[in-house]
């Protein structure tokens, strides 16, 4: 009919967004896209302005529990149970709780560019001597030493028991803890070397040993 236009029922929706002074049509004939922001402005010949681009790129990826998590270099399996802290020192490369009734265990995570943190032997000199033994033995002498291949890297690992002597930076209280016990392990990756370093009372550290242990041997290199 002359002067007259019917008009169908409009079978898709447009959302109209302005980012800048760049008018956006996105979503038009969906509500919902896998895409990235990035990749949908890619494919109608459209780019993000640079502060769109720095705030998707600023939020973390959040590490759940029983989930793989990426330490930079090497990624590990975190075990149910644990509780992922913030790290209590910037030169803590993660922090886990492992919560006991006989009280928490404390895992701390580092991470050494090559050459750096003084080496395998170095380090494992100095996690001995933060024990002394109460029948005056060296902690050399009690302690488990051990290496495992994880994924192609070696992982060297101690296990020592004792009063455990040492100041907060390093995972301790700065007052002797007696009956006290160390999980570490130090594994060398081309990206550089981790070191785990699981401190708390003995009771506790036995709870946790199974999955500490299953932690190292989930590590996977990047």
């Amino acid at each position: 009919m002359r002067g007259r236009v019917i008009v169908s029922r409009l079978s898709k929706m447009c959302l109209v967004g302005k980012v800048g002074s760049i008018v956006l049509f996105v979503g038009c004939g969906q509500n919902f896209s896998e895409k990235s922001v990035e990749e949908s402005l890619r494919d109608k010949g459209l780019r993000p302005l640079p502060a769109v681009l720095e705030q998707q790129q600023s939020i973390p990826e959040p590490v759940r529990e029983g989930a793989r998590s990426s330490l930079g270099g090497i990624n590990v399996i975190v075990p149910q149970g644990w509780s992922v802290e913030t790290p209590s020192s910037s030169m803590r490369l993660a922090e886990y709780r492992l919560p006991s009734t006989a009280g928490d265990g404390t895992l701390a995570v580092f991470r050494f560019g090559p050459g750096q943190g003084g080496g395998v032997e170095a380090n494992i000199d100095r996690w001995l001597g933060q024990f002394q033994q109460p029948d005056g033995r060296d902690s050399r002498a009690v302690a488990r030493l051990w290496t495992e291949e994880v994924d192609g890297l070696s992982a060297h690992l101690v296990d020592v028991s004792g009063t455990f002597s040492v100041g907060a930076m390093s995972g301790g209280s700065g007052q002797p803890q007696p009956n006290y016990s160390m999980l570490g392990a130090i594994i060398e990756a081309p990206s550089g070397m981790f070191v785990f370093k699981l401190t708390g009372p003995e009771s506790s550290i036995m709870e946790w040993r199974k999955d500490f242990l299953a932690y190292i041997q989930s590590t996977r290199t990047e």
